[in-house]
């Protein structure tokens, strides 16, 4: 298991699959370096948010915050591919994820 962690910028606790680029459908997890506007109603129907970039006062802090979005900023860098399943604990300011290559070295 994998986790980075960040800075909580709205509270709340999400699972679901990673949505990396494209328009974010209802349940996805959008993960970013940074939202911009055109963003914005993507951000609404997501499950969680988590950005490499920003603090409490950053786009998508203040979008989520508006939305009620479960929300973590400025992670770093993330190597997660798009569909991974990854956890979004905004009240501690976690991200976590299995990472297939674990697996297979498990085995």
């Amino acid at each position: 298991m994998n986790h980075k962690q960040g800075q909580v910028a709205c509270r709340g606790f999400a699972i679901g699959p990673v949505n990396r680029n494209g328009i974010p459908k209802p349940g996805e997890i959008i993960v970013r370096e940074m939202t911009t506007p055109d963003l914005v109603m993507g951000m609404k129907v997501a499950a969680g948010v988590v950005t490499m970039l920003g603090g409490i006062l950053c786009h998508a802090a203040i979008v989520c915050r508006e939305f009620n979005v479960p929300c973590v900023v400025g992670v770093g860098p993330l190597a997660i591919e798009e569909g991974t399943e990854v956890t979004v604990d905004a009240n501690r300011g976690t991200v976590s994820w299995n990472d297939p290559t674990d697996r297979i070295q498990e085995a």
